[in-house]
């Protein structure tokens, strides 16, 4: 017969999980150390604001922007050339004959030659170079003095002249950045008048090379009928071959004649225009500074960067007592 067992049975004791306290640690470490040094960082973003807005106020040069706007004129000429090429041709279209005039007159807005005419105006270049820096790098002779060539070299003009065109949109839009008001609306005017001046007078269009061809070959028709007109029977020359060239001289003249007349017709038709949606107009409202935009944004980062110097001087305190503890 078996004893019974006497032995008491001991159950293992089960301990609490130990709660992850780690998070609420660091929150409550990061509160005291933003609490012990609250007026650093309240004063961080306040001296970065009120820094911003002294320069803004003081510092930064207020400038104003003049707007205007361009709409190239379609002329029917090329849509008569499509349509009478290609529309009884092909079942689709193409588009490389429309834009034209937006190309020309972007290449010339965005060309030296605009640039060089609109710079030989003394203010302006005057305004170009009348920074603080630039007028005392000049009385140093460290400087040259301001020119049109050396203006266009530094690519001072594109700073303030600006030219947008998107793909598939019509318009044109025209932008100048300035000081004064005025001067920025009156200097998007002489790009307009020097644009149209442009087109209407050095503008050298397909149409107009083909009828100052016509004229030379005109020209010369004539001079040759007038030749043979004028020329006798003679040896080696009957009269009826003489008859017989200026028949053809006086086919070819008048056939060269009509064709002078519709390229006339087709130069007309084929003059690059642009009508102004927008006139410039005078500014009343500054473009820069943003002084709500800069003020806020330096108080922005002057908080940040308190926060970061505010930890690593903890970090610095902390290894310190740790490597004095040791």
């Amino acid at each position: 017969m078996q004893a019974p067992d006497n032995r008491s049975t001991v159950c293992p004791l089960r301990l609490p999980a130990p709660t992850d306290v780690s998070g609420d640690a660091a929150l409550l470490r990061f509160l005291a150390v933003v609490r012990k040094r609250r007026r650093f960082l309240l004063a961080m973003p306040l001296a970065a604001g009120a820094l911003t807005l002294l320069a803004c106020l003081l510092i930064i040069p207020t400038t104003y922007l003049s707007l205007a706007s361009l709409l190239p004129t379609q002329t029917a000429r090329q849509q008569d050339m499509l349509s009478s090429t290609l529309s009884d041709k092909l079942p689709i279209t193409f588009d490389f004959m429309e834009h034209k005039e937006e190309r020309v007159i972007m290449a010339f807005l965005l060309s030296l030659t605009l640039q060089e005419r609109l710079l030989a105006d003394p203010e302006l270049l005057q305004r170009l170079y009348d920074r603080p820096w630039d007028r005392l790098l000049i009385r140093l002779n460290m400087q040259d003095s301001p020119s049109a060539a050396r203006a266009i070299q530094e690519k001072r003009l594109e700073r303030i002249f600006r030219v947008r065109h998107k793909t598939g949109d019509a318009v044109i839009n025209l932008s100048w950045e300035a000081r004064d008001p005025d001067f920025a609306a009156r200097m998007l005017e002489r790009v307009i008048e020097e644009m149209r001046r442009y087109l209407e007078r050095e503008h050298v269009s397909d149409a107009s090379r083909q009828r100052r061809f016509i004229e030379s070959q005109a020209a010369q028709a004539s001079a040759e009928l007038a030749a043979w007109e004028a020329r006798a029977p003679g040896a080696g020359l009957s009269l009826p071959r003489i008859q017989r060239e200026i028949i053809a001289a006086a086919a070819l003249h008048a056939e060269l004649q009509s064709r002078l007349a519709m390229a006339r017709i087709d130069e007309a038709r084929e003059v690059v225009t642009f009508s102004v949606l927008d006139e410039p107009f005078r500014p009343v409202k500054k473009h820069w500074p943003k002084t709500g935009w800069l003020t806020a944004g330096a108080m922005a980062l002057g908080l940040l960067l308190g926060l970061l110097l505010v930890f690593l001087h903890q970090a610095l305190d902390d290894s310190r007592e740790v490597h004095a503890g040791r």
